[in-house]
């Protein structure tokens, strides 16, 4: 079995665009076994203009509609292997990351797509009253193996960075994203911080019979800037998750309005007020993601 990296990139840092792939050149086996698909997704200036693939069985291809979804949908137009592994420009993989994928895959053949945990390396340290809200930025160790055949089974539900998946499930995820303008506009457009559409992939796996899991052996390092451990930005994140969450549950469960009457709004009202500062701030945040996503729904 091989293997096809899966990398969508929009404007990256060098530096760790750099990393990641010195990571790759780093890995246990041979180039035959893999290869690499990086996307670049309308980064201005070009990426082709610094990037250096040497050592690398890799090539470059470029999407021009805007966000996530559609450089994800074009890379897998090009992958050749049976497993994907779907890669951000900010993962650095530990040497023996890829081979341990293909173990997986070939040991679970009843698994559909996995993936494991992620140790930040912060630029600069976060506030601590933020750290509660640093999984937003799939920060989350997994200390013991767990697999699981159920939707919404979130602890054996892989997130999108180092998240490995049989080709046959990514390609169906894809013909039905490709007729549905809900699931398309999950995952990340430049500024827009919505996502979700990792676990739609995964969800995906379960529909065909398959189930999902995570890995305590899988282990990536995840490069996180300044700018995404302030208040403003996991602010934003946590609203895009909001809004995100609910559109993926009204394509999956169908669309239920959101029916609050006066008390329940008091009772959260008083609840809120009672909150820290940032923790209201990020309730407030998610809550306004999804009474946007149900204002959208209800105009459809």
């Amino acid at each position: 079995m091989k293997i096809s990296v899966i990398l969508c990139t929009y404007n990256p840092r060098r530096d760790y665009l750099e990393r990641t792939l010195g990571a790759l050149r780093s890995q246990t086996i041979g180039r035959e076994s893999w290869e690499l698909i990086i996307v670049d997704n309308n980064s201005s200036p070009s990426i082709f203009s610094w990037l250096d693939l040497e050592g690398l069985p890799a090539r470059v291809i470029v999407e021009q509609e805007q966000g996530f979804t559609p450089a994800l949908l074009r890379g897998l137009e090009q992958a050749q292997a049976d497993l994907c592994l779907l890669l951000h420009d900010d993962n650095v993989l530990p040497p023996d990351f890829l081979e341990e994928n293909l173990r997986i895959a070939n040991a679970w053949p009843q698994l559909g797509a996995w993936g494991g945990g992620y140790e930040p390396e912060f630029e600069t340290p976060p506030d601590p009253q933020l750290t509660p809200w640093l999984a937003y930025l799939a920060i989350h160790p997994v200390t013991k193996d767990r697999w699981s055949n159920a939707l919404y089974d979130y602890g054996a539900t892989p997130c999108g960075a180092g998240m490995a998946v049989r080709t046959q499930v990514l390609r169906h995820w894809a013909r039905l994203t490709r007729e549905d303008s809900r699931r398309r506009a999950l995952g990340r457009h430049t500024d827009k911080l919505t996502s979700c559409e990792d676990f739609d992939i995964a969800f995906t796996a379960i529909d065909l019979g398959l189930g999902t899991a995570a890995f305590s052996r899988l282990k990536l390092t995840h490069l996180i800037p300044t700018r995404r451990v302030q208040k403003d930005y996991l602010v934003r994140l946590a609203e895009g998750h909001g809004y995100s969450s609910v559109h993926l549950h009204a394509f999956r469960d169908g669309f239920r309005p959101a029916r609050k009457g006066p008390v329940a709004r008091l009772r959260r009202w008083r609840y809120l007020r009672g909150l820290p500062t940032t923790e209201r701030a990020v309730q407030e945040a998610v809550h306004r993601g999804e009474a946007k996503a149900h204002v959208m729904l209800q105009a459809k």
